[in-house]
C-alpha cells in the first residue's frame, strides 16, 4: 500500500487499536485541510488524505517516527498511501 511517490493519501502505522477518527483529526490537521479519515482497528493503521499534496508531504516529514498517540508500541509510521 505504500508508494514512494507523493501523494496526497497517507498511510499511519503502529497506532493503537482504541485510535479513532478524531484523534488521527487532531494530529494531522495542523498541517492543512484534510479530505477524509478512515481507521482500521483491527489492522492498527488508518488513511488520512489531504486535500493538497504539499500539506500530507509536511505531514509525513514531521509525524514519521514520533511517538504521537501514547501507543505502547511506540512511535507511529506515516508513508504516502495510494489515493483513494
Amino acid at each position: 500500500r505504500m508508494q514512494s511517490t507523493p501523494t496526497r493519501s497517507l498511510w499511519v502505522g503502529s497506532i493503537p487499536s482504541s485510535t479513532k477518527k478524531v484523534d488521527l483529526l487532531s494530529v494531522f490537521s495542523v498541517y492543512g485541510a484534510i479530505e477524509g479519515v478512515r481507521v482500521l482497528p483491527p489492522s492498527n493503521c488508518g488513511f488520512v488524505n489531504f486535500m493538497n499534496i504539499e500539506d500530507a508531504v509536511q505531514a509525513r516529514k514531521e509525524l514519521d517516527g514520533r511517538d504521537l498517540l501514547n501507543s505502547e508500541d511506540g512511535a507511529i509510521i506515516v508513508g504516502f498511501a495510494k489515493p483513494p
